[in-house]
Order: C-alpha cells, then sequence, then structure tokens
C-alpha cells in the first residue's frame, strides 16, 4: 500500500488535509501519508480535518486519541490537532464539500486525502448495501486515485478487508485499531460499538472484531 502512495502521490504537493473521523480507515490513511512522508523526507504538513456529528459526537475524541497515538509510533510525524467543524443536519456530503471549499480558498490545503474505501461485494450480515458517493468524477488520467486534481482517495479500490490486512501487516491491530471507532449510532456512550448498524456490521467482517 505504501508503495501505491509512492506511486500515485501528487507532486510538489506540501500541505496536506485529511479527512479523519477517528475510524479504522481514515486512521490508516494518516499512518500511510506520515509513513511516506518520513520515508522519503518530504516534511509534508499533514492537517487533519474533523466534522463532529451532533447525535454522536466521537468524531474529536477517537480522532484526537488517534492522532497522539500516531505521534507515539512515528517519531517526526508532528500531526497536530484537528481543525474541526460541526454538523447537525442536512447532507454530510455537503458538509464536507462546505469544509474543503473553505480550506481550498483559503490556501490551507493544496490536497485533501480521504479514507474512503471500496463497498463489500459480498453480504457482510446488515440486510442492504450502502452506496458511497463522492460527488464527483474520478480521474481517469495518469492517476486513478485523485478526484479533480484536489481529493486523493488512495483506499478507494480496496474494502475493509483490504484495510484489515494492513492493519495486519503494519502490526497495528493492537497499537491503533482499538484506538478506533466505526460505529455511528446516535449515543454518547463511546465504551463500545453498538454492533448492529451497517459501519459496525462491515467492522466486524473486516477485522473479525469490533
Amino acid at each position: 500500500m505504501i508503495n501505491i502512495i509512492e506511486e500515485t502521490f501528487p507532486m510538489g504537493i506540501c500541505d496536506i488535509g485529511i479527512r479523519m473521523s477517528g475510524g479504522a480507515d481514515s486512521s490508516l490513511a494518516a499512518y500511510l501519508i506520515s509513513v511516506y512522508s518520513l520515508k522519503n523526507n518530504l516534511g509534508l504538513n499533514i492537517i487533519p480535518v474533523t466534522i463532529v456529528e451532533e447525535t454522536a459526537p466521537f468524531q474529536l475524541q477517537f480522532t484526537s486519541g488517534v492522532i497522539n497515538i500516531l505521534n507515539n509510533i512515528l517519531p517526526g510525524a508532528n500531526i497536530p490537532q484537528p481543525i474541526v467543524y460541526h454538523y447537525s443536519d442536512g447532507l454530510k456530503i455537503q458538509k464536507f464539500r462546505e469544509v474543503e471549499k473553505e480550506l481550498f480558498d483559503s490556501n490551507r490545503i493544496e490536497l485533501m486525502v480521504s479514507g474512503t474505501t471500496k463497498e463489500p461485494k459480498e453480504d457482510i450480515g446488515y440486510g442492504e448495501k450502502m452506496i458511497w458517493d463522492e460527488g464527483g468524477d474520478r480521474s481517469t488520467d495518469s492517476n486513478p486515485y485523485l478526484w479533480d486534481n484536489k481529493i486523493y482517495t488512495p483506499l478507494f479500490n480496496m474494502d475493509k478487508k483490504g484495510v484489515s490486512a494492513l492493519y495486519k501487516k503494519y502490526d497495528l491491530m493492537d497499537v491503533l485499531f482499538p484506538h478506533t471507532r466505526s460505529c455511528v449510532t446516535a449515543t454518547m456512550d463511546f465504551s463500545k460499538h453498538c454492533g448492529n448498524c451497517w459501519w459496525c456490521k462491515e467492522r466486524e467482517w473486516a477485522f473479525g472484531t469490533l
């Protein structure tokens, strides 16, 4: 996977926004980009961006925890705490677009990294599928992971089992995975996953555990 990033990461980019929710996918994306930067001595300015939902505001707590873990296991990463936005109603994808536009227009970031993954093709035990819509046309030119030259999605062509394989490959199951949260059920109790929502079913299907 790091090889894929080395092959597809846009050249000449310095200020990198990363959508971070505290989930397994975005946390892995942040890890891989950080390793890529450190390995190649690029000094990328990684800027986490978190959108906190009113009914289940776990995103900031878990994103903050993940960042602390990444800084501990990757000396020199120096990932700052996230820029935080709040979301209460409407389409969440629209909120993402507004946030991205603000960050691009203010020249805060040159690229936004998303941990979006491919939907499982097989039954995960939920009963229906989750359909992704990134709201833009994907590039079909030299970089198949880049959308509109602004949104970079290095995990887009793998499902959650691929993410699980990378957690195991890079020995992250004990040090990083337990500090992530996938459940989006409305709650203020973040001590456990609900086990019933689509995101929990996908996580358990891929990792064999919540």
